[in-house]
Formats: structure tokens, sequence, C-alpha cells
């Protein structure tokens, strides 16, 4: 069944190829050949993303936490912008598959690791190279544009399935627009038309 989110227009605005929500995370999670090949999805404590990963490379794992660079009002004098940089996805950061990933759940930082079925739940090899390809694009302060670009932080528009949730452009064809996300815990790619975006300042 493909998934296919309806806003009160009846215009299909969000699909995926999963067959079903409910088990979007099954074939990232089952043991396969795939596993080894991946990233584990770890869940940190609040705003303890950089912490976590600091200590899982210290630990000799390869971390990798998505950044990008916002616009913030200064909480004193208000009339003055600072450029910060803010996990892409908050408490969700990656690590390449190790072997033995029990260890990482007792990392200082790490609140637990996203799984199912007892095994990890995996972000692809390929998944995570899109994300990669776009560090620099998001790290940049944030380009006043009219048009969606690769590299673009951005959630979904209110009204809209998944609407609020953090993801980050990754390619663009005309007014279709590929965005990467986490959903129910899982590292997933979806399709929407460009009218189902607005920019993420924070």
């Amino acid at each position: 069944m493909l998934i296919t989110a309806i806003d009160i227009t009846s215009r299909p605005v969000v699909s995926t190829h999963q067959q079903d929500v409910g088990h979007a995370c099954d074939s990232a999670t089952q043991p396969s050949s795939r596993i080894s090949d991946g990233w584990i999805v770890v869940h940190s404590y609040p705003q303890a993303e950089a912490w976590a990963a600091l200590n899982l490379e210290r630990r000799g794992y390869h971390a990798y936490l998505p950044m990008m660079t916002v616009r913030r009002r200064d909480r004193v004098l208000r009339s003055m912008w600072h450029h910060v940089e803010t996990p892409l996805f908050p408490r969700y950061l990656f690590v390449r598959f190790p072997g033995h990933w029990v260890p990482i759940r007792y990392t200082p930082g790490v609140y637990r690791i996203v799984s199912a079925a007892g095994f990890p739940n995996m972000a692809s090899e390929a998944e995570i190279s899109a994300v990669q390809a776009t560090e620099a694009v998001r790290r940049s302060p944030p380009a006043q544009s009219a048009r969606w670009a690769p590299g673009m932080p951005c959630s979904l528009r209110k009204g809209f399935a998944f609407e609020g949730m953090p993801a980050v452009i990754t390619s663009v064809l005309d007014e279709q627009v590929q965005i990467s996300m986490m959903m129910l815990g899982c590292f997933r790619s979806i399709t929407v038309h460009a009218d189902c975006l607005v920019a993420r300042d924070e």
C-alpha cells in the first residue's frame, strides 16, 4: 500500500514507498548483510548530542552528528542576532556499525540505541552520505533565498502530514523536493511538493 498524506484540498503532498508506517523500521532492524554497512541510530539525552558524539569518538566509535547554522535573537539585546550551530535532528546522531553495539548504550550522553526486536535501527551508507554531502551548506549562515536547494534545513508545514518534523533537503526536481528526516525512530527519505515545506530557524 502506498502511503499518501492528503491535505484538506485532497491533493497528495507526501509519499514514501514504505508498505506500512507501523512497520517502517522492520527492514532496518532485521539481521542482514545491510546491518554491517550502515549507521546505528542513537538517541541522546536532551541537549547532549555533542557530548554523546564526543564520548563515542573517545571510545573509538565513528560518530556522526549532523549540524546546521541558525539565526537567533540575543537573549539580552533583542535587536541583536547571532548565528549559532544546532543539531539538524534534535537528540539524534549516528554511529557507523562497529560489530558490537551494546557498549554504545552505556556511553555518557547516550540515552538509548533506537532498536526493534533486539536489533538497532539502521541508516544506510547512502542515506548518511546524502546528508553529509550538504553539511557545508547547512553550516554556513542561512541564506535568504526564495527557492529550495539541497542542504537547506526545513520542516513540514502546519496542516500536512508529519508537520513540524525537522528535515533537510537532499535534492530538488522542479516542484518535487526530496527530504531526509527521522520518522518513528528511523532515518527516511521522502518526496514532497515544495509547498509543503517551511524554513527552519531553530
